[in-house]
């Protein structure tokens, strides 16, 4: 039976990825997009402050400071990210001094930026500190993540045969596929992954 789920995963596979591309192109426009509007909206602060110059050299050197150390700091709410950020620059602009040391206040300060909310980010995102489900599945196994392992898991856990393939499939796939192959809800995969994890 689990042969035969494989396939039609396969299948289902090979179906979703013009979809796939649709949603990667379409959340590209989108970034670009909501991007774009940040910008635009942190230059009326600046204009608004009579900081121009000040404002643009702060973005410019945000960014390339942010690619250097990496991960942004992120929030589950978009409007919350726009927020900050507006809140952020509205600040770093405010600080800037007078015009004849605003441009080596404004470099420091989008350098400043970027590396304080770089390492928050490093610091909420840090992987050794949050193990996903993945891991911590991988981790209760031993490694071994063999189908008759993980049956033999769920049996000493007292746990279902359901769990036992649920846990097999979401090895190698997303909970979504793992659904559509067991034709159940995502929130049922995601219940047994918590119960497998938990162990009851």
């Amino acid at each position: 039976m689990l042969e035969r789920q494989k396939k039609h995963l396969s299948r289902l596979q090979k179906q979703n990825k013009l979809e796939e591309i649709v949603v990667k192109s379409l959340y590209i426009i989108f970034f670009v997009l909501y991007n774009l509007f940040e910008i635009y909206l942190v230059y009326l602060i600046g204009k608004y402050q009579s900081k121009v110059y000040e404002t643009v050299a702060i973005l410019m050197f945000f960014f390339i400071n942010k690619a250097m150390f990496g991960r942004a700091l992120h929030f589950k709410s978009s409007l919350v990210c726009l927020g900050v950020s507006l809140l952020t620059f509205y600040t770093a602009i405010t600080l800037t001094f007078n015009f004849s040391i605003s441009i080596l206040s404004s470099v420091l300060i989008g350098i400043l930026s970027g590396a304080i909310t770089s390492y928050i980010a490093s610091y909420l995102y840090d992987e050794t500190k949050k193990l996903t489900n993945r891991k911590k599945i991988i981790k209760i196994l031993n490694n071994d993540t063999s189908q008759e392992n993980i049956c033999h898991v769920c049996k000493i856990r007292g746990l279902k045969e359901d769990i036992a393939d649920t846990i097999d499939l979401y090895l190698t796939n997303t909970k979504e596929e793992v659904a559509s192959i067991l034709n159940v809800d995502t929130s049922t995969v995601t219940r047994r992954i918590q119960r497998f994890i938990k162990g009851n």
